[in-house]
């Protein structure tokens, strides 16, 4: 998806749903398959085509599986970021490398993966 596209998509608010509905499917393994996921961010998202729907909720996904693994891997580092007021910059660092790896997201969209996935796997 071209970067303009993608810009577009982060000001309509898809992105931020996408991960919401990523979130539910892969954590409760709610709507029963991604089609389904995708009918339901569609839903939410009214104003959005299929296929950006479908482009949107594979990349949250991608984002939510990328801030399971980074939680994983840093949740040393985490534990102090979350648990120690001003401790913020373990969180801004991992959040750097979610960026890298899903840079169609931004640092905030990031930062809720992440401290989701912290919250409900590491808290």
């Amino acid at each position: 998806m071209p970067a303009g596209e993608v810009i577009g998509l982060e000001a309509t608010g898809l992105l931020e749903a996408a991960l919401d509905i990523a979130r539910c499917y892969k954590s409760f393994d709610a709507y029963g398959s991604e089609a389904a996921a995708v009918r339901a961010l569609r839903r939410e998202c009214a104003g959005s085509s299929l296929e950006h729907c479908r482009v949107a909720l594979a990349g949250a996904v991608s984002l939510f599986e990328a801030a399971a693994e980074a939680a994983s891997r840093h949740k040393d580092l985490l534990s102090g970021a979350w648990q120690t007021p001003g401790a913020d910059e373990a969180a801004s660092l991992v959040c750097s490398e979610l960026r890298l790896a899903c840079p169609e997201f931004s640092h905030a969209v990031c930062r809720s993966a992440l401290g989701w996935i912290f919250y409900w796997h590491y808290l």
